[in-house]
C-alpha cells in the first residue's frame, strides 16, 4: 500500500510538471507571435504615416480611413494588402490621430525615438526603435515642420 501511495503521488507530480512545462512553453510562444504582430503592425503603421506625410504635404492623417485611402499596396510578410489588412493592423497598434506635427519633438532622432507616442502598440511588440523606419518617419517630419505654416495651410 505504502509504494501505491508513492507511485501515485510521483505520477501526479510527474503529471503536474508536464502541465505546468507546456502551459509555460505555450504562453511563451503566444506571446512571441503576438509581438511578432505587433513589430510587423508597428513597420507597416510607420510606413504608412510616412507616405500619408509626403502625399498631403507634411499633414498628420486623422483617422485609419484616411489612411486606407493610401493606393493599394502588397508587401511581404505579415499584413500582406493594405487596405484589406486595416483592421487586423488596427488590433496590434494605436495611433494619435489628433498630434500636432509641428510640436513634435525632432531636435535629435534619439530625443524623437525616446519621446515620439503618437504611434502605440496595444500589446506584445519587440521593439522597433532600431528599425530604418522610424527614422523615416523622423525625417518626413522634420522636412515638413513649420513648412504649412509658411504655406498657409
Amino acid at each position: 500500500m505504502k509504494g501505491s501511495v508513492l507511485w501515485k503521488i510521483g505520477c501526479f507530480v510527474i503529471v503536474a510538471v508536464v502541465v505546468t512545462g507546456g502551459t509555460i512553453a505555450y504562453m511563451g510562444a503566444s506571446w512571441a507571435i503576438r509581438a511578432e504582430h505587433g513589430l510587423h503592425a508597428a513597420i507597416l503603421t510607420h510606413e504608412l504615416l510616412k507616405e500619408y506625410m509626403e502625399a498631403h504635404d507634411g499633414a498628420w492623417p486623422g483617422s485609419w480611413e484616411d489612411l486606407e485611402k493610401l493606393p493599394v499596396r502588397e508587401r511581404r510578410g505579415m499584413f500582406q494588402q493594405w487596405p484589406e489588412s486595416s483592421k487586423q493592423v488596427q488590433r496590434y497598434m494605436e495611433i494619435d490621430f489628433t498630434v500636432d506635427v509641428d510640436k513634435i519633438e525632432t531636435e535629435s532622432l534619439e530625443q524623437f525615438k525616446e519621446k515620439f507616442d503618437a504611434i502605440r502598440p496595444l500589446g506584445p511588440c519587440y521593439p522597433y526603435d532600431h528599425y530604418w523606419m522610424m527614422e523615416q518617419l523622423y525625417e518626413t517630419i522634420r522636412k515638413y515642420q513649420g513648412m504649412r505654416d509658411l504655406q498657409g495651410i
